[in-house]
């Protein structure tokens, strides 16, 4: 079976007014329809066809602003707009001529909250800016992006990897190192010193580390710190001496050594080269994770521990 890429064909986003009280439906849908509301409120009943000839499945919703609601073709819906005062809803409708990777219709949402979801408020609210551009240029931006909108609303957004990425058992770990360069800058932090702040064994440490980025902790936070100092020669006007020091290196000769080791070039001429991407060494030692969560501004949010 070939895999192929998710693929729609939607029309112009388009505002839809009601006056207070005002009903609409029932109607079948013949294609697909994602709705959010712009003021008011609704009540949104849809009726599914059961697989296997069974049964309509009825669901009931209120709409508010900051809900985003997707119909599927083959349902029947209708609408009882907020009593009280007119409402208004955006709406655009598309037709899917290749799921991609969203699995089966019947698995996904009819319903997702666009608040604290940036993506999909985003999207919405660009979209709204391209519905009255009739430009070839808008159509095609408009398709990109309600693709990326069914996408994002089935799938969900990709987690920051500081969220999604750093087991349970090391979040305490990563908050002490933040805290210590917090308050100290950036520095060496000895597998003792670190140990002892987490209360775990220094030999239980290491093999925390050694089981999620393959090395220990002094090396894993010596790539860290290498790193920071290849962004600032790259992007700053420090003086080695300077970048050195920034990165916890009181030894400029040291500093240079160890660059060398690790970006096979040393720190003037990596400068002078100006192209290498600073972050391979993190990227070939599997340390991308640490690096995000280390240097991610918000708070981190451990997974669900691994089974």
């Amino acid at each position: 079976m070939t895999w192929s890429p998710l693929r729609i064909r939607p029309q112009p986003v388009r505002v839809a007014d009601y006056l207070p009280a005002e009903t609409y439906g029932p109607r079948v849908l013949h294609d697909y329809e994602f709705v959010w509301l712009l003021s008011g409120s609704a009540q949104w009943r849809v009726e599914e066809r059961a697989a296997a000839g069974g049964g309509p499945t009825r669901h009931e919703h209120d709409l508010r602003p900051g809900m985003l609601a997707l119909a599927r073709a083959g349902t029947t819906d209708s609408y009882r707009w907020d009593s009280r005062r007119a409402s208004s809803h955006a709406f655009v409708h598309f037709e899917v001529e290749s799921r991609g990777l969203l699995g089966p219709e019947s698995d996904w949402p009819l319903i997702q909250t666009m608040t604290g979801n940036e993506p999909l408020a985003g999207l919405c609210s660009y979209l709204l800016n391209l519905a009255n551009d009739d430009s070839r240029e808008a159509r095609l931006r408009s398709e990109e992006i309600v693709t990326l909108l069914l996408d994002i609303f089935v799938r969900g957004p990709l987690p920051p990897a500081a969220r999604s990425l750093i087991p349970a058992r090391l979040v305490l770990v990563i908050d002490v190192i933040r805290s210590i360069w917090e308050t100290d800058g950036i520095r060496i932090v000895s597998t003792s010193e670190l140990a002892h702040a987490t209360r775990m064994s220094p030999g239980h440490l290491s093999r925390l580390f050694h089981q999620e980025f393959h090395c220990g902790p002094a090396g894993g936070l010596e790539i860290i710190r290498l790193t920071r100092a290849a962004i600032a020669l790259q992007r700053s006007n420090l003086s080695l001496t300077e970048v050195a020091a920034l990165s916890g290196f009181s030894n400029p000769y040291h500093f240079s050594r160890r660059f060398s080791l690790i970006y096979g070039t040393s720190p003037g001429r990596f400068r002078r080269h100006g192209r290498s991407d600073p972050l391979q060494p993190l990227e070939e030692a599997g340390l991308l994770p640490l690096w995000g969560a280390l240097f991610d501004r918000e708070r981190l949010a451990p997974e669900s521990p691994r089974h």
